[in-house]
């Protein structure tokens, strides 16, 4: 998801971000690797996420992965060229101690509080694409790993 831009998103990808009531757009991508880049069996990428949660309840994150062969590749996710290729899952039980990474504030539009935390991933990517690590790390600790394996 990236913040919505008004005249250019189609408003029916619009939504409201609950921690903020900022208008975002579903369904934009985040490339991670550009046709041509080299990949090695050392070769990772970061990326930071916020989830709203309400506690006591599971959280679960879910993430798609996406290829695309194109050297410009779309905005998009349904877009001509991209392929769903997998999913990722994480979810953190109801009694996890999510530590530091969090914070509370009161939405008056929805007339709640809402809670938010923090998360870093981390994908570590194989040698020539054979698979790949998904890391989910809170407060610097490993709390998800996943190995995805790729038929060929």
């Amino acid at each position: 998801m990236a913040p919505f831009r008004e005249g250019v998103d189609p408003e029916y990808l619009s939504f409201i971000d609950p921690w903020d009531n900022m208008k975002m757009c579903k369904n934009t991508m985040v490339w991670f690797i550009s046709k041509g880049d080299e990949i090695t069996k050392d070769t990772f990428r970061s990326f930071g996420s916020c989830k709203v949660y309400t506690p006591g309840l599971e959280v679960k994150f879910h993430y798609r992965l996406y290829a695309c062969a194109l050297a410009d590749p779309p905005y998009y996710s349904f877009d001509d060229g991209v392929e769903h290729v997998g999913d990722i899952e994480a979810i953190l039980s109801r009694d996890y101690q999510f530590g530091r990474d969090t914070q509370e504030r009161y939405n008056a539009k929805l007339k709640r509080s809402v809670h938010q935390l923090s998360i870093e991933h981390k994908v570590v990517f194989g040698n020539k694409g054979d698979n790949l690590t998904f890391r989910s790390l809170i407060d610097s600790k490993e709390v998800s790993n996943s190995v995805i394996r790729f038929d060929h």
